[in-house]
């Protein structure tokens, strides 16, 4: 019985490993069991491993010697499950940990077992933030956790740094409270923690009243502070720097940091907070690199306040933006203040709603941070500016550059009153990111020239920036501009002549939601200012027609994307691009692709080596007879799609929607019809070219003596009377202003009133309203002669050259009897307009001296009235 039952056991311990192992992802080293429902530490992982994933399962508890089995491990995250008892031995045996992530649990960790990460002797980073089930919980025992330099964990009322060890934490070096449950700051809140920090972040303080001047004194080597949503007043989060005056610090960010938002959440917004020079008085003495202010809800500033800084040299980055403050109208402090920020790379101005009665989209920092290596959730909040990255932690802003944009130019008033005049704008010598994305605060520079000089500056972000007019740009010297977004702006408010240089080196630009499908069909040349571009976004503009020539200047493209937009086809456009590498097309109205777009597009997946990238998702594509080559086409090509091949979804002729892999697996079935198709309408054709071919051949056999006659007859008739049939006018007159007097008072009166000829002139005889061109074209096509009377100011008659080659046309077509010129005043033949001079042949030339002139006027006769055959 008792072998039975030992035999029962182990062929359960088997199960559950195979079960442990089939819910796990191994990958060399690590394990990911994120998500699996797991309710206990894993078992049957390999030994190896150095990485466990548990993130988001169902553990209660962690059992003493729980990990006993992986001792290589370096890295484990608990985050996001149910746990509620750790006991003193779960973690034994890992002496190598160096990261431990136990947030967002229900953890029951007080004095009593506080010694429960004592043996964790190498771990360099711990998460407990959000782990406690009260709010006065002891914190647990960390003083023995002596290589500790990264720590997160909640900021709990009755907080004891000192018995949980704090100050012996001497290699601790960033601390992050993720969420803090006091309502004071008081002096004496962080005297026992550890000397050594120098990176400090408050996250999700919604509870904090107030904060004392001197919260922060007994951390002399503090080089970073952060809070992010705090409900303290933006005065108490300025007035707590007080221990950093006259010292140099890293970077001061406050982000949503406002007592407006006390209130219910639906109800909280940032109180309005004018900044003045006492509330300033610290921060203007510090050194700080890099200073953000963003979402605070400043709606002004007294002089001497925000822009004054006794070291304005130190700063590297400021941001400003989701506040609601000008700075147009404080010119005489910006523009001095713009020649000592020597050293300021980045400046953010951007979400400015003044004079917006929409929503405010701002930009929010509520969204977990992951791990860049392993991706399980961490607490600490990281800068959405800092150019740094912890090894643990990884902002959903990251990837987001922020940029800075300056005015320094005068208030709305001052622009008001000086349209078409000159600006000239300096930017700090090394700035290189300016950003004045979704600047709502109308502003109108119609006729205002910008004379910019920015010698470093590489990344312009002016998307959605609600100005009807931008100014004409001109730079002042280099001009290094690499990346621009004009997203969201009105592309009929910056792409017009001369608004903006050629931007020579600039190879990434954005313009999504800027409207250019109506642009293009204006002017197809809008793109030519980017000569140079590599990489270019001009989704979401509702284009449904791309001239052919319109990327006729942007050769150097490798990447175009123009998804969700209203194409039908792959625009003939893109063939013009032999530098071409990825095509994003998604989220449009393409049913197929043509044979010559195909074979343009295996031509340069060959080109750049089977690296061409083809991005279809969301089209509608169509797998019916006529593009059945195409579903084939998709099948078979080497071009690297944005979906597998086969997962597509097409059209079939009924309506029904299937995967393009369905298709070749019914193909016979569903495209059996397509070649009777064929030969059916082979035979139709062969049957029409029979009877229309037949029909004519035998009317002609049977009536030929008939036939003959009637088209000798009429061959003589046409040609001695069709000319004077069809005319409507005897002669159509173009003359030159210089002559208007004579041809109206002298040879209009002698042409209608003595010889009796019917005349049009375009100034009389064309009625308003009519398209012009072909009203002259018509009216030409009617008369049986032309005159034109050439002087001096003929050249600038706006229809000349037009009338010219109409009448060479109609002239050559057999419509036209003569075209003759009368040369007028003393003008050359040399300055005759250079269309006449190429039909000197076909006219005739009349040279005339005088009003009265009575040779000019028999040659006149003469020409008008010969029989012509």
């Amino acid at each position: 019985m008792s072998m039975f039952v030992l035999l029962l056991f182990y062929l359960l311990l088997l199960w559950e490993i195979s079960v442990c192992k089939s819910k796990c992802e191994i990958n060399k080293c690590s394990a990911n069991c994120e998500g699996k429902n797991i309710t206990h530490v894993p078992k049957g992982l390999p030994r190896t491993i150095e990485r466990l994933n548990l993130r988001k399962n169902n553990i209660i508890e962690i059992e003493p010697n729980a990990f006993a089995r992986y001792q290589l491990l370096q890295y484990i995250s608990l985050h996001g499950n149910q746990l509620t008892t750790i006991q003193c031995s779960s973690f034994n045996g890992l002496t190598r940990l160096t990261t431990l992530d136990l947030s967002n649990n229900q953890l029951d960790i007080s004095e009593r077992i506080g010694d429960v990460f004592n043996n964790l002797k190498s771990l360099h980073n711990l998460d407990i933030s959000q782990t406690f089930g009260s709010l006065n919980k002891y914190y647990p025992l960390l003083g023995k956790l002596i290589n500790l330099q990264f720590l997160a964990m909640d900021l709990v009322r009755n907080s004891d740094f000192q018995k949980a060890g704090m100050p012996n934490l001497i290699n601790l070096e960033k601390l992050v409270f993720d969420h803090c449950f006091v309502n004071f700051l008081e002096n004496i809140t962080f005297t026992y923690l550890s000397r050594n920090i120098k990176e400090i972040h408050f996250r999700n303080c919604h509870h904090i009243i107030s904060a004392e001047a001197g919260v922060f004194m007994p951390l002399k080597k503090l080089k970073t502070l952060r809070i992010h949503k705090s409900t303290m007043s933006l005065s108490d989060a300025l007035k707590i720097l007080h221990p950093f005056e006259n010292k140099e610090m890293e970077t001061i960010e406050f982000i949503r940091v406002n007592s407006g938002y006390r209130q219910p959440k639906l109800f909280a917004s940032p109180k309005a907070v004018v900044i003045t020079s006492e509330m300033m008085r610290y921060l203007q003495k510090i050194c700080v690199s890099n200073l953000i202010l963003a979402e605070c809800g400043i709606v002004d500033f007294k002089p001497k306040s925000l822009l004054y800084f006794n070291r304005p040299e130190c700063l590297k980055k400021v941001v400003l933006s989701g506040n609601r403050f000008p700075m147009l109208n404080k010119y005489q402090e910006v523009l001095p203040l713009t020649y000592r920020l020597v050293n300021l790379t980045l400046f953010d101005y951007s979400y400015n709603p003044l004079s917006y009665d929409g929503e405010i989209q701002y930009i929010h920092n509520d969204q977990p941070f992951i791990d860049i290596n392993s991706g399980f959730n961490f607490c600490d909040q990281v800068s959405l500016y800092n150019g740094d990255k912890n090894a643990l932690e990884k902002s959903e802003h990251t990837s987001t550059k922020y940029i800075d944009r300056r005015y320094n130019t005068a208030t709305q008033e001052y622009i008001d009153n000086m349209q078409g005049a000159q600006f000239r704008l300096t930017l700090p010598e090394n700035l290189h990111t300016l950003r004045l994305s979704h600047f709502l605060r109308k502003e109108d520079f119609q006729g205002t020239f910008l004379i910019l000089k920015a010698p470093n500056l590489q990344y312009l972000d002016i998307s959605y920036f609600n100005a009807d007019w931008f100014p004409m740009i001109e730079f002042d010297g280099p001009n290094k501009l690499r990346f621009i977004n004009f997203s969201g702006t009105k592309s009929s408010s910056f792409l017009l002549p001369k608004s903006i240089p050629t931007l020579v080196n600039t190879t990434n630009v954005k313009m999504e939601n800027a409207k250019l499908g109506r642009l293009f069909q204006k002017n197809p040349n809008a793109l030519n200012f980017i000569p140079s571009v590599e990489v270019l976004d001009i989704s979401n503009n509702n284009i449904w027609f791309l001239p052919e020539n319109v990327f006729v200047n942007n050769s150097e493209i490798q990447n175009l994307s123009i998804s969700y937009n209203l194409l039908y086809d792959i625009p003939k456009a893109v063939l013009s691009l032999p530098k071409l590498q990825l095509l994003d097309i998604r989220n449009n109205f393409i049913q197929s692709i043509n044979e010559t777009v195909r074979k343009w597009l295996e031509q340069q997946n060959l080109k750049s080596r089977n690296t061409f990238k083809l991005f279809l998702k969301g089209n509608r594509l169509r797998c019916m007879c006529d593009t059945l080559e195409f579903v084939k086409w998709i099948t078979k090509t080497n071009v690297s799609l944005d979906e597998p091949k086969g997962d597509y979804l097409c059209t079939l002729k009924d309506g029904t929607v299937m995967t393009i892999s369905e298709v070749m697996q019914k193909y016979h079935d569903l495209f059996i019809d397509c070649n009777s198709g064929h030969w059916l309408r082979i035979g139709i054709a062969l049957l029409v070219s029979f009877v229309v071919l037949t029909i004519p051949v035998a009317l002609v056999v049977n009536f030929r003596w008939q036939l003959a006659y009637w088209i000798y007859r009429r061959f003589r008739l046409v040609i001695e009377e069709r000319m004077k049939l069809k005319s409507k006018y005897d002669i159509y007159i173009s003359y030159g202003d210089q002559s208007l007097h004579w041809t109206i008072n002298t040879l209009i009166h002698k042409l209608e009133n003595s010889w009796k000829m019917i005349t049009c002139l375009d100034d009389r005889d064309i009625l308003g309203g009519e398209i012009c061109s072909d009203a002259i074209a018509e009216s030409i096509s009617n008369s049986r002669n032309v005159i034109f009377v050439i002087d001096d100011s003929f050249q600038d008659r706006i229809w000349g050259k037009f009338e010219i080659q109409r009448a060479k046309y109609e002239k050559y077509a057999g419509n036209l009897q003569h075209i003759i010129i009368i040369k007028k005043h003393n003008i050359t033949v040399q300055d005759f307009p250079s269309e006449l001079r190429q039909i000197w042949d076909d006219v005739i030339f009349i040279e005339w001296w005088d009003n009265d002139d009575s040779v000019g006027w028999d040659r006149l006769r003469i020409a008008l009235f010969q029989k012509v055959l």
